[in-house]
């Protein structure tokens, strides 16, 4: 592990602290999230910063599926 981002309200939705956390991702990283970042665009924004992101996906969401050219 090497980074966390703690937050003190307890209230805030997870997806709000992403604002905070898209600086710190970079190439080839791996990151590990909860089912409230499965979500396509935040797939994307991973995929456009060539980073991974291994997230368990939420029932309320549509699978992601990867396109290929």
């Amino acid at each position: 592990m090497a980074d966390v981002l703690p937050w003190e309200d307890a209230h805030d939705h997870e997806r709000s602290l992403l604002q905070h956390l898209l600086p710190q991702v970079q190439p080839g990283h791996l990151w590990v999230a909860d089912r409230g970042f499965s979500t396509r665009s935040i797939l994307q924004t991973f995929a456009a910063h060539d980073a991974f992101l291994l997230v368990r996906e939420h029932a309320r969401n549509p699978s992601p599926s990867e396109e290929r050219p």
